[in-house]
């Protein structure tokens, strides 16, 4: 019986980026944010984490899922 999955690929090694001090705040309270339903408060976070490390994929995947949620598709586009 074939896997279902058995066709996905995966990295063999996942390079993990320590986070610096200042994403950290900014990142937990977007987290919280949008778990609370308060998408506009997050879209504000995921941007100060951004403003701190551009190249945090976290961030930039948490403001199209706010921009989604807030009905913006033409920005989260």
């Amino acid at each position: 019986m074939q896997h279902r999955f058995e066709w996905l690929e995966y990295a063999s090694e996942v390079t993990v980026r320590p986070m610096a001090p200042t994403e950290r705040p900014y990142l937990l309270e977007a987290t919280r944010h949008y778990a609370e339903g308060e998408f506009e408060l997050a879209l504000r976070a995921w941007s100060q984490a951004l403003q701190t490390d551009k190249a945090r994929h976290d961030a930039w995947a948490g403001q199209v899922h706010c921009l989604v949620r807030l009905e913006e598709i033409r920005e989260a586009q």
